[in-house]
């Protein structure tokens, strides 16, 4: 099948959708830098083509939309703790744009969660100052506040 194949002038990026087994049910979009010659394929989760497209291209403006503006400076190092989980959430929601409203809305939530109560517990603190002491006080701290263990060790491994 031939590909779908469009140029973003503004991010100078290509793009487009296709689908890339005989019988596929979604419409795969894929993104090329060419600066860092890297390619990112997704399943768009549509059936038709132009909405397959708008979701592609919904992907690119998360993707690069800040960019290319100036953003204010952070509070914190970039080795902070609060940097760290700041990244990873921006990262986590662009991940899970292809599922469908309701579930975005509940995986996010979970994951902000988990990063609640490390900003809590650990904050602007570098990552490279934090031992298995600070750790196993974290887990302490957060069994007697009555918190399971499941929730716990989803915390440490972010």
């Amino acid at each position: 099948m031939k590909k779908d194949k469009h140029f973003h002038k503004k991010y100078q990026v290509w793009y487009g959708v296709r689908k890339y087994e005989k019988g596929q049910k979604n419409w795969s979009g894929y993104i090329y830098e060419p600066s860092t010659k890297k390619q990112s394929k997704f399943d768009t989760g549509e059936t038709v083509k132009d909405a397959a497209r708008k979701m592609v291209l919904l992907r690119i403006e998360q993707m690069f939309a800040d960019s290319d503006t100036l953003q204010p400076a952070k509070k914190f190092s970039a080795n902070s703790i609060n940097s760290i989980l700041d990244t990873y959430l921006e990262k986590y929601k662009l991940k899970v744009i292809t599922a469908p409203a309701e579930k975005q809305k509940r995986l996010v939530s979970s994951k902000s969660s988990l990063c609640k109560h490390l900003r809590n517990y650990f904050g602007d603190k570098s990552v490279y100052s934090i031992d298995k002491d600070d750790i196993d006080t974290y887990i302490g701290d957060r069994k007697k506040a009555g918190s399971a263990s499941g929730s716990i060790m989803s915390g440490t491994r972010l």
